[in-house]
């Protein structure tokens, strides 16, 4: 005969196994909902102890993977826009508005100065605006 104790951690089971195929962290925090049910109803406590348990520890799972998805999200983020800066490139003509287009991996780029005005020669990558790169004077470049 099967005790709301095993029914708890075959349910925590059954959801283990969606979360293998599907991939999501959020049923890993209801897989432990279950399993703080189950520990619940393994320790004796009333049924609706064992409910509240499931509910519980599912919510701070979900919540504690939220923020750690956020985290990871902007760490990406900010990486992903950082990947050009220090890099070098070759300004070969200014045009009349102050602005160049200079040829970074392999494709055109519309580039400015950062201060001042933007010259022919070795200029450093400060940031990406946009489609825009934003470029260092060339004193600032380290031999």
């Amino acid at each position: 005969m099967l005790t709301t104790t095993s029914l708890w951690f075959i349910a925590a089971l059954v959801v283990l196994g969606a979360e293998l195929m599907l991939g999501t962290v959020y049923l890993l925090a209801a897989v432990l909902g279950l399993a703080a049910g189950g520990t619940a109803s393994w320790a004796g406590l009333d049924f609706t102890v064992q409910c509240l348990a499931v509910g519980l520890v599912t919510i701070a799972g979900c919540l504690v993977a939220r923020t750690m998805r956020k985290k990871n999200a902007k760490g990406e983020a900010e990486a992903l826009q950082s990947i050009d800066e220090g890099r070098e490139v070759d300004v070969a003509s200014v045009a009349a508005d102050g602005s160049a287009q200079v040829l970074y991996r392999g494709a055109r780029w519309r580039a400015r100065a950062k201060t001042g005005e933007l010259t022919v020669g070795r200029w450093k990558i400060d940031r990406v605006d946009g489609t825009e790169l934003v470029l260092d004077r060339p004193e600032n470049i380290q031999p």
